[in-house]
């Protein structure tokens, strides 16, 4: 038997973009043409927020968004608070990058580009409300779009429940070498995010237990845990999908 995930708060660390949809597009990964307003970029942060406001999406005939960065890839579940007098349509949009017209940029940059990849879609209506999708979700970057509304709508909470495997590490390494320490911690925070009911190929696109990336993070897992229930379950998966 598999433990329960870990759901452990997660704070989003700065506003990235504000602005308006001026040429929406059709397409299911991007939004289309943005005009940023300026000055917006870190004009607000998660702690700011904590007084019960962080935007405030003014009636319009275009579509108004705002970008937030986590600050580094997680994945996890999200809660957004919202309030208006009106209905709308709310977009949530995921991305672990900045990029442009489909094509990523640099996974360092944290300004200069778009928030384009899979979505979320939720029908406003008046009232205080709350949403939250059924499942986490895969991103460094979170794109909020609202559309449709009559009077403005204001975001008052972005609550994130980080959501991994929880396999508390017991392994130890030393080293004399900078670089082989931030190599090893780059490492295991891959294979932790890659790491929920099953070992995953990948936590944004497939999700998937492929044999061949089992063969690494199964071990993996095990040698820096001690845990070796996940690495089963993935193997019995592949018993139980041959009948």
């Amino acid at each position: 038997t598999l433990p329960a995930l870990t759901e452990i708060p997660q704070s989003w660390d700065k506003l990235v973009e504000v602005g308006r949809i001026i040429k929406p597009r059709e397409e299911a990964w991007t939004d289309g043409l943005r005009q940023p307003e300026p000055g917006t970029q870190g004009s607000c942060s998660a702690k700011q927020a904590e007084a019960g406001l962080i935007h405030v999406f003014s009636a319009g005939e275009a579509p108004e968004y705002l970008i937030l960065d986590v600050g580094e890839m997680t994945t996890a579940f999200v809660t957004i608070e919202l309030e208006t007098e009106s209905g709308g349509q709310l977009l949530l949009r995921y991305a672990e990058a900045l990029s442009q017209e489909l094509v990523k940029a640099s996974r360092a940059a944290d300004s200069g580009g778009d928030a384009e990849g899979f979505f979320d879609s939720y029908r406003l209506r008046p009232g205080v409300q709350c949403y939250e999708p059924f499942f986490w979700r895969p991103f460094r970057f979170l794109k909020l779009v609202v559309s449709g509304h009559r009077a403005p709508v204001k975001l008052r909470r972005v609550d994130l429940r980080r959501c991994v495997y929880p396999g508390k590490v017991r392994a130890a390494f030393r080293s004399s070498s900078k670089l082989l320490d931030d190599i090893l911690q780059v490492s295991w925070r891959t294979a932790e995010l890659c790491a929920h009911d099953t070992h995953d190929d990948c936590p944004y696109y497939e999700q998937l237990p492929y044999a061949g990336d089992l063969r690494l993070h199964g071990p993996i897992g095990a040698m820096m845990t001690g845990d070796e229930r996940l690495l089963e379950r993935s193997i019995r998966m592949y018993a139980w999908s041959q009948q």
